[in-house]
């Protein structure tokens, strides 16, 4: 999946699956087919010349005691472990 970048505003961040946008200087993401958001401050994020991003180590995203995504966002790309 293609991901986006959007704008946050106010602190809220209400993202659809796949966009990813950058708030008080953290970047928060949404994977694909998932309910909750990432909070990527403990990854390293970096922009990349057309406005995309990439993102190091791997996303790992926790419903309760499940992973619910595990995977990569490269190039503004994402893409399952």
């Amino acid at each position: 999946m293609i991901g986006v970048c959007v704008p946050c505003s106010n602190g809220y961040h209400v993202l659809n699956e796949g966009e990813y946008c950058k708030y008080d200087g953290t970047w928060w993401a949404r994977p694909p087919g998932c309910k909750g958001i990432s909070n990527l401050a403990a990854h390293t994020v970096t922009e990349c010349a057309n406005g995309k991003i990439s993102v190091s180590p791997s996303i790992m995203l926790w419903r309760g005691e499940k992973i619910e995504w595990h995977g990569h966002l490269e190039n503004g790309v994402w893409r399952e472990a």
